[in-house]
């Protein structure tokens, strides 16, 4: 690469984290949510993993380093590069779209490169901070600077080649994506599955280590924690670490990677650059036909169309993405703990059916029909009936969810104590829907942003957490509720509290759907 592609390359990248930058300012909802997560991850790190971190900087300038908890943080650590190097790629959305300006002012490999800095420029805006502080506690913990410093400067490169691992096989993945011209399910189905692989593949590696993490290290590179155990022995070397074969062969492979993943992404992501990603070859359909269940109201053939936008377009649920962690650790409980995992399973996909009630259409409604907000606004007598049809849409999909934990929670527990939680299940479902639309009409999202390589006005985040974290919460409550009245009869003190419990819920959800009716009904077009 020539001095004028560098410069180039240093330019584009510092536009990319001025833009993010400027974003993040120009709203104040996403500034105020982006410093709340801030805060919150350096609140952990200096309360919850004091003692933990301080521990580790003493064990690290001890004489005789910890080789099982660096292995530990080591492939942690790669494992967290290898998804947000992904993340970067598959939440890009000008690939293929530059402008003309910098598409014809500079090579193709310039604008990668620089986009790809930015990106990681990017990346790490939320990681600094909360990293000063574990750089702290272990400069505590240790007495000195030595030890800490050479295991933080030791895992950089493996941070690095992660997030470039990730970010190949992003690219890759939508390359081949489009090529192949893989459906929007497809590929949603396949991204889920990377990840669950991605995720039970660092618990297998990491469960030995984490199950004695003091032990000294396996007799045999084959294991999956020896290379790192080694990597780690090798960079702390200078206080007491061990220099070996598989160190040095573990050292020469994240450079290898590195270095490979690279070119690789390079060479990708200048294809998706220079491509059309146009519709070729799609095309239209259209199915006036609706089924019975929903041919009842205008509300009800509303909710229809809303459930076949997400069959044909699924990357309309794109901000759902944070229930997939809670799915994952539910997966690798199954591995860990077969019986618990059974025992529990049954709530839990009650819990998400609750869940998925609200937050699949209710939590920025009229954000999410901003092209059609002219022709809402000023013809429409009410907003009445789209917030039914989204309601009752969500209703539908989580239904679903407590039909089949019902099914489980018959076959595993009887049928009394399943009826009647799957009975207050589908209370919860109904009650899920108007109170998200309360949380939805409290702060609306019309502004377009990006968000797992979808563009549209995603629900705000403080809004997403807010709803999922108290709806889990109290769906959660109710049905261990409810099984403690199937078990020990209905006393005064369960009776007293499920009236309790019933009335909040229903307060919660007639208030949000009111409030929502009013509140959009008062909007003007200038308030949007």
């Amino acid at each position: 690469m020539s001095s004028r592609e560098r410069r180039a390359t240093r330019a584009i990248a510092r536009t990319e984290l001025r833009t993010r930058l400027r974003a993040i300012r120009a709203d104040t909802r996403q500034l105020l949510a982006t410093l709340v997560g801030v805060a919150a991850l350096c609140f952990a790190a200096a309360t919850v993993g004091f003692d933990a971190v301080t521990s580790f900087g003493r064990a690290l300038a001890g004489g005789s380093p910890p080789v099982g908890q660096v292995g530990i943080a080591v492939l942690g650590v790669l494992a967290g590069g290898v998804y947000l190097g992904g993340a970067s790629a598959m939440n890009q959305g000008s690939v293929g779209r530059v402008g003309p300006l910098v598409r014809t002012s500079t090579t193709p490999r310039t604008v990668v490169a620089g986009r790809v800095g930015g990106a990681f420029l990017v990346g790490s805006l939320v990681v600094v901070v909360p990293l000063l502080v574990v750089l702290v506690e272990l400069f505590v913990g240790a007495g000195g600077v030595l030890a800490p410093t050479l295991f933080l400067v030791g895992l950089l490169p493996v941070a690095l080649a992660g997030a470039i691992t990730g970010r190949a096989i992003g690219s890759g993945g939508k390359l081949v994506g489009r090529r192949l011209g893989i459906g929007g399910w497809a590929k949603a189905i396949l991204g889920l599955l990377v990840v669950a692989l991605l995720f039970l593949g660092t618990q297998l590696a990491t469960r030995s280590l984490i199950e004695n993490p003091e032990a000294a290290m396996p007799q045999t590179a084959l294991l999956p924690g020896a290379p790192a155990q080694a990597y780690g022995g090798l960079v702390l070397a200078p206080v007491g670490g061990a220099v070996t074969a598989t160190g040095l062969l573990a050292f020469a492979a994240v450079a290898a990677t590195g270095l490979v993943a690279a070119v690789v992404t390079v060479r990708t992501e200048q294809r998706l650059l220079v491509t059309d990603d146009g519709a070729r070859g799609a095309t239209v359909s259209s199915d006036a036909t609706v089924p019975t269940p929903f041919d009842r109201a205008p509300s009800t053939r509303l909710a229809w169309r809303y459930l076949l936008r997400a069959r044909r377009n699924p990357s309309t649920m794109g901000h759902l993405f944070p229930l997939l962690f809670g799915g994952m650790s539910m997966l690798a409980s199954v591995f860990a703990s077969p019986d618990a995992a059974m025992l529990v399973g049954p709530g839990a996909l009650e819990v998400l059916g609750v869940l998925l009630a609200g937050a699949t259409y209710g939590l920025n409604p009229l954000g999410d029909e901003r092209d059609q907000l002219p022709l809402l606004l000023t013809s429409a007598r009410s907003t009445a009936i789209p917030l039914r049809g989204r309601a009752v849409a969500g209703a539908a999909i989580g239904l679903a969810f407590v039909a089949l934990g019902f099914a489980f929670d018959a076959y595993l527990n009887g049928v009394v104590g399943s009826l009647a939680r799957a009975a207050l299940s589908v209370f919860l479902v109904v009650a899920a829907a108007g109170t998200a639309l309360g949380f939805g009409a409290a702060l609306p999202a019309f502004e377009r942003r990006e968000y797992m390589n979808v563009e549209r006005a995603h629900p705000s985040l403080i809004v997403l957490f807010g709803y999922l974290f108290g709806g889990a919460v109290m769906a959660a409550g109710g049905l261990v509720l409810a099984s403690i009245a199937v078990v020990d009869g209905i006393g005064i003190l369960t009776g007293g509290l499920g009236a309790v419990y019933l009335l909040v819920v229903a307060g919660f959800a007639v208030g949000g759907y009111v409030y929502a009716v009013r509140r959009f009904d008062g909007f003007e077009m200038d308030d949007v």
